[in-house]
């Protein structure tokens, strides 16, 4: 995968950065998406939420960590500039909608897939 999203990346020359928080970020994700999506319709959102929310917390504890521990991972400007404010901003958003929202409506989907369509746009 890492080779493929290397080719990718500059056949359309973009950055490594830009195909990892988009194709690498989409294609892991999509157990998660499917797993999220059997669990909605099967009316366990609690599975849903826990899935998302769990799996974010991992891949930021976890991977991230065990990665670095490896070897160190230089970190570049674009993530501090861009890329961790969103994540932010998305996760104070999703916090208060668990804290303040009884249940998350279509409405409130199609806005977060409208947000994250502009962040990708903002990549390239």
């Amino acid at each position: 995968m890492i080779c493929g999203a290397t080719e990718l990346a500059a056949h359309f020359g973009v950055s490594d950065a830009v195909v990892g928080l988009t194709v690498v970020a989409i294609g892991t994700s999509l157990p998660e998406l499917a797993t999220a999506v059997v669990a909605a319709t099967q009316r366990h959102s609690d599975v849903t939420i826990g899935n998302v929310t769990g799996s974010c917390i991992f891949n930021t504890l976890w991977i991230l960590s065990a990665t670095a521990a490896i070897a160190p991972l230089p970190v570049s400007d674009g993530f501090a500039t861009l890329d961790v404010p969103v994540m932010l901003a998305a996760s104070m958003f999703f916090a208060g909608m668990l804290f303040f929202a009884p249940k998350f409506q279509r409405a409130t989907g199609v806005v977060m897939v409208v947000i994250y369509a502009g962040y990708i746009w903002a990549l390239v």
